[in-house]
């Protein structure tokens, strides 16, 4: 990395104390991260600053321990996997992880897991699936709690 695509880089940081966050002042994707273009690409602004840093990011990502998307000090910054950065956003009380109905995918309820469970040994599970638009290995999922195990 050369010296004046980093220095045209930090050109575009409000840098403050070293224990405070740099903003990114230039270009931000819609969620705050800031973008870089380098070597015909947009880069992701605090992934850049890592690599500046002297940092060697290939096969992993940038993560944040200030949880601010635009911040670019290599102090905050840390590399991870896509777990190590969902658990950090967990463990801090970002994200709580959702369950049940709340899952997008979700096609059945709690309500109708209930119902499900209370049919076991009563009807087949293919009639049963049929019944709410799920496949018969849902269906017994449901009722060994391998799925849904929060619903009583």
């Amino acid at each position: 990395m050369d010296e004046k695509t980093v220095a045209r880089f930090w050109a575009k940081v409000d840098k403050r104390g070293p224990d405070d966050c740099w903003l990114w002042t230039a270009v931000r994707m819609p969620v705050g991260y800031g973008k870089f273009w380098h070597l015909g690409k947009t880069l992701l602004a605090h992934r850049f600053a890592m690599e500046a840093s002297g940092a060697s990011a290939e096969g992993m990502i940038v993560c944040h321990r200030c949880d601010n998307p635009p911040c670019v000090n290599p102090a905050h910054l840390f590399l991870g996997t896509y777990k190590d950065n969902r658990d950090d956003m967990v463990a801090k009380g970002r994200a709580i992880p959702a369950r049940g109905a709340q899952l997008p995918q979700a096609v059945v309820s709690e309500t109708i897991v209930s119902e499900i469970r209370k049919l076991r040994g009563i009807e087949r599970q293919k009639d049963i699936g049929a019944r709410w638009g799920i496949s018969q290995q849902t269906v017994s999922e449901i009722m060994l709690r391998k799925i849904w195990r929060h619903v009583a």
